[in-house]
């Protein structure tokens, strides 16, 4: 757990970092619970390297039938009757 806290730091994950402490410090000087809240989501974010701070990004998994065919390639139709 704390190799995953210590490292693979980055540009994205720091801006997360100071966006929620600027968040959190928002929410106990004024009192907003919301600021709180999305404090507390950014901060778990960018803390442990999870959702769109982590090193995967926010793009989604590349699954299902992936072809390896040339984009030029002849496609062959069945003609249903």
């Amino acid at each position: 757990m704390m190799n995953r806290l210590l490292t693979n730091w980055h540009l994205r994950r720091v801006l997360g970092l100071v966006l929620g402490l600027i968040l959190l410090t928002q929410g106990i000087v004024y009192g907003e619970a919301l600021a709180g809240f999305l404090a507390m989501f950014f901060l778990l974010q960018a803390g442990l390297n999870i959702g769109c701070f982590g090193a995967q990004g926010c793009a989604p998994a590349a699954y299902g039938n992936q072809s390896k065919q040339a984009p030029d390639a002849e496609i062959q139709y069945t003609e249903v009757k």
